[in-house]
């Protein structure tokens, strides 16, 4: 069955935003950011922020891994889509008022940051990446500088200071640009690589 006639019924089943019936096809940023994951890093522990149906997450190979959202209707839809995989677990999840529990090779936040003020987005990233992100861990944001995206985040000013490597993932449709922050703690300083 095509993906977007299955989210349509998931759509018409669980009554999620209906931004979710796209394929995920039809947004190339995913696949680059699972790409680059797979190729560089082993990893046990995945928390991806925004999860939606699941479709990034469940590409991805760990012993546990937990997709958070706030839309408790898409987390119904995607734990029945991924019911056979024992070791994905979807919760609830709302920003920037939950806790972020556990310690995570690798926390995906995409899609969505672009919906909240930097000074807001920083303090959370910056718990996540202090509290929840394991040493050598990664960090992978997105940011929008397109028209009808509400905000705009230079993730080289958010983490400035901070012990970490930034690579750029690729660069995408309307003016996204995707970002993994590296925690290196035996980095003295912020360092910036072309990915």
């Amino acid at each position: 069955m095509p993906e977007r006639t299955r989210n349509l019924i998931l759509f018409l089943i669980y009554h999620f935003d209906s931004w979710h019936i796209s394929p995920s096809g039809n947004r190339i940023y995913p696949e680059a950011i699972i790409s680059f994951v797979k190729e560089k890093y082993p990893l046990d522990d995945i928390c991806e922020i925004g999860c939606g149906l699941g479709d990034t997450i469940s590409k991805l190979e760990g012993k546990n891994m937990i997709g958070l959202d706030y839309d408790e209707n898409v987390l119904k839809a995607a734990s029945f889509l991924h019911k056979k995989k024992c070791y994905l677990r979807f919760m609830k999840f709302v920003f920037p008022s939950s806790s972020l529990e556990g310690k995570y090779d690798l926390i995906i936040a995409v899609n969505w940051i672009h919906s909240f003020d930097e000074q807001t987005l920083k303090n959370k990233l910056l718990d996540y990446f202090r509290e929840n992100l394991k040493e050598n861990g990664l960090l992978i944001v997105d940011s929008i500088n397109h028209v009808g995206y509400k905000y705009f985040h230079d993730f080289y000013r958010i983490f400035a200071g901070i012990n970490c490597t930034i690579t750029e993932i690729g660069h995408f449709q309307s003016s996204r640009k995707v970002y993994a922050i590296n925690k290196s703690i035996h980095e003295s300083a912020l360092s910036a690589t072309a990915g």
